[in-house]
């Protein structure tokens, strides 16, 4: 939620989305972050691999992060000996992951809040989606559009790529969404389409004839429990945002006779 209070209004939404994230942290970088920790070499040797997973050579493994400095010797455990093109990376949804992948980014971090700073500009990073933005009334599409250049430079020295397709350019007047929430007003809210999915759900829970059971079989969950536990979850984070809202989603739920 702090992410995105940041940016609520603001004349103008840059939005950039990192490609492949997790993926593009190195066993390298991982080795790395543990190190700056204060754990030793063969403890962080070993840390690393055990939050990584092997990885396959490809195009884009070029970069100075994905090479091994070739040992003087070979180890005497054959493990520790890598052969080029056989990298580790950070899984996708490891817990420990993200926390690795924020370390590998404190270098990038700082550049991109450097860059924000020195235009007037407001910098958030949640996990692979970076966002600028500015109050500014002289800001204009052509900064936008260099901002965004020097936002893809400073990836690729880190050995990231941005998802080009998902690059945005938001300006005054349009709406503003920031990691799902609308950001237009002083604080942030929750979006129409999320309580009309919220209201589609009660309804089809409480109509006769349906209920919780074949409401769950028609929306691909697979048991009551778990679309249970998704839409309590919802309510949760509506709770956030809009507390009034959440609280009476929770009451909504509440009310609904759960098959035990």
């Amino acid at each position: 939620m702090k992410a995105a209070e940041a940016h609520c209004g603001a004349r103008w939404l840059i939005k950039v989305d990192v490609q492949n994230f997790f993926e593009s942290v190195s066993e390298i970088a991982a080795y790395r972050a543990f190190r700056s920790l204060g754990y030793q070499a063969l403890v962080s040797f070993e840390l690393a691999r055990l939050c990584t997973r092997l990885g396959h050579n490809t195009p884009r493994r070029g970069h100075a992060q994905w090479l091994h400095k070739k040992a003087a010797v070979a180890y005497k455990i054959s493990k520790y000996n890598h052969s080029m093109g056989r990298m580790g990376h950070l899984p996708q949804g490891a817990p420990t992951s993200p926390m690795l992948a924020n370390l590998a980014m404190r270098a990038a971090d700082t550049e991109f809040d450097n860059l924000a700073r020195i235009d007037g500009m407001t910098y958030t990073r949640y996990a692979d989606d970076l966002v600028f933005s500015t109050c500014d009334s002289g800001f204009t599409r052509d900064k936008a559009a260099a901002i965004v250049g020097s936002v893809y430079r400073i990836l690729g020295k880190y050995g990231f790529s941005p998802n080009v397709a998902k690059t945005e350019i938001v300006p005054p007047r349009a709406r503003k969404i920031v990691l799902g929430l609308l950001v237009d007003e002083p604080s942030p809210r929750l979006p129409r389409e999320f309580k009309e999915k919220m209201r589609m759900h009660l309804y089809y829970l409480h109509k006769d004839g349906i209920g919780p059971a074949r409401h769950a079989t028609k929306r691909g969950f697979i048991s009551v429990a778990g679309m249970r536990n998704v839409l309590y979850g919802l309510a949760a984070f509506a709770t956030q945002i809009e507390p009034t809202y959440g609280a009476s989603l929770r009451q909504d739920l509440d009310a609904i006779p759960w098959p035990t």
